[in-house]
């Protein structure tokens, strides 16, 4: 008589489990497509590096050096803005925290027009700007 109380139980159980397999089946399709592709990629990776001569060989090096260097100044950059910002801070004057720029730029006190004005008008919403 147990067995007939729990069936509702066991269909639901029975339900559930058959969605998380079919779930399972469909990303396993979905995986292999990927890896498919991926492979298809790889290949045609290798073949253009098979076929290349020495000139392409010496250019492609010269790029791929160009952005190790390239990432290598940005890090460095990076770190002496962030010195600079710790040191100015570190320097500064008063103890009173600095205010945002989004909050000069909203600011509607008359001690910031100066620098609110020309913020609102470029749009600008960060502390440092970019190098170009």
């Amino acid at each position: 008589m147990s067995i007939w109380l729990n069936q509702p139980y066991l269909q639901e159980a029975m339900l559930m489990k058959e969605g998380i397999i079919e779930t399972l089946i469909l990303e396993n399709k979905a995986l292999r497509s990927e890896l498919g592709m991926l492979e298809v990629s790889f290949k045609v990776v290798q073949e253009t590096m098979t076929h290349m001569d020495e000139e392409d060989r010496v250019a492609y090096s010269l790029i791929l050096a160009n952005e190790e260097n390239d990432a290598t100044e940005k890090d460095g950059e990076d770190d002496r803005i962030n010195h600079d910002i710790k040191n100015c801070e570190a320097n500064s004057h008063h103890g009173a925290p600095r205010a945002p720029v989004a909050e000069i730029a909203d600011s509607p006190c008359k001690e910031h027009a100066h620098i609110a004005i020309p913020l609102r008008e470029n749009n600008v919403h960060s502390c440092v700007s970019e190098a170009s």
